[in-house]
């Protein structure tokens, strides 16, 4: 049963942000995709996903608007779709609703007002200070995104919108150095920070150099910067700055519970609908091969039991609840769980059983994690 629907609004984007998987990767399906969700198909969406989760002994959702830039459909279909969500709540579905967007365009009154309204929370990419986020997070022009983007985030707080803005949304970036990196999340109009780990990487895409494991294993990249970036945070004992990913990993060595899928998989529960009302897989697929989302599925047509059932489907639900071989004696499988699936793909966009690319990277912050907080507990 799913419990995650990305709703893609739109098929276009005010940035042209390189790392993008979106627009910028191996899949050109946008290219062939209405540039707008219809709001007819939007609401066909909706009472599909009623009816799924329904049917579950949770009747709870988690819908996330996406995009492209989502704030830019109308403010016409936001105002029937947050009314068909009232609808579902009313009849028993607990719908949890965010948006993601970049703020480039700062959002009207009247939208955030709806936001408020229908309690749907913003979530705001950036990808730390001004010098790295505007290498990035380009307009189409070439220029920065970075002074805009806070300008407005601002012009919203000042505004009293800072109930809607949950925080913002951070790829990591290994260039930034890891204590200023700290002190940026420290000076940000809120901050809450969301750090997910690269999703372009898989067996074809590598984080190393051809022929290069072995020794990216031993100093692993992307994991030694968070590592570091960890230690920071740890020794600043600042719980005002929240950063998600660390918040969780602590709570899972102390025995909690897992709220995020950049943690690792052991689930697979989320599905994506395009513009054109198409059930697709989550985004990281469009990574390896154009069309890697692609399912066949459409909110116009089919039920979402049907699509559960489907064989690939339930290869990557097979796949995300068993974990590799190798890592099932790992001692931070509990976090971990082998790693996303992203980085597992192959050439094929097949999920393999083998760990993921970035095992080392996981393996050094977790490591670091694991033996900080054990030090707190015996102290």
């Amino acid at each position: 049963m799913f419990g995650v629907f990305i709703v893609k609004l739109t098929g276009f984007c005010n940035l042209n942000c390189s790392y993008c998987y979106m627009f910028n990767s191996a899949d050109r399906s946008f290219e062939r995709k209405p540039k707008y969700l219809d709001r007819d198909v939007a609401l066909a969406a909706l009472r599909r996903i009623g009816s799924h989760v329904g049917r579950g002994p949770t009747k709870k959702a988690s819908i996330v608007l996406h995009g492209g830039e989502p704030t830019l459909w109308p403010l016409e279909s936001f105002q029937a779709f947050f009314d068909e969500i009232e609808r579902l709540r009313d009849g028993g579905i607990a719908c949890d609703v965010s948006m993601q967007t970049n703020m480039w365009q700062r959002p009207s009154r009247a939208l955030m007002e709806l936001c408020r309204r229908h309690r749907v929370g913003l979530g705001i990419s950036l990808d730390g200070p001004l010098e790295i986020n505007d290498l990035y997070r380009q307009d189409f022009a070439g220029h920065g995104s970075y002074r805009k983007i806070i300008a407005n985030v601002q012009a919203l707080l000042d505004e009293g919108y800072g109930d809607v803005i949950g925080g913002f949304l951070c790829v990591m970036q290994p260039a930034i150095a890891p204590a200023a990196f700290v002190q940026w999340v420290a000076g940000l109009p809120m901050s809450r920070v969301d750090l997910l780990w690269p999703l372009q990487f898989n067996k074809v895409h590598t984080p190393w150099a051809a022929g290069g494991e072995a020794p990216y294993t031993r100093d692993p990249k992307y994991g030694k910067w968070a590592e570091e970036v960890f230690e920071a945070w740890w020794s600043l004992d600042r719980p005002d700055i929240h950063i998600r990913m660390f918040n969780d990993a602590i709570e899972a060595r102390l025995g909690g519970g897992r709220s995020t899928d950049m943690m690792g998989a052991l689930a697979f529960h989320s599905l994506v609908i395009n513009t054109d009302g198409d059930i697709e897989m989550s985004d990281y697929f469009r990574t390896s091969i154009d069309g890697g989302c692609a399912t066949g599925y459409s909110v116009l047509r089919d039920d979402l039991e049907a699509v559960a059932r489907d064989s690939r489907f339930a290869a990557m639900k097979r796949a995300a609840e068993t974990a590799p071989r190798r890592c099932r004696s790992c001692k931070h499988l509990g976090i971990c769980g082998g790693g996303t699936l992203a980085g597992r793909l192959d050439a094929a966009g097949n999920v393999t059983a083998e760990p993921s690319v970035l095992c080392a990277d996981h393996m050094r912050l977790f490591d670091t994690i694991a033996r900080r907080v054990d030090e707190a507990v015996a102290a």
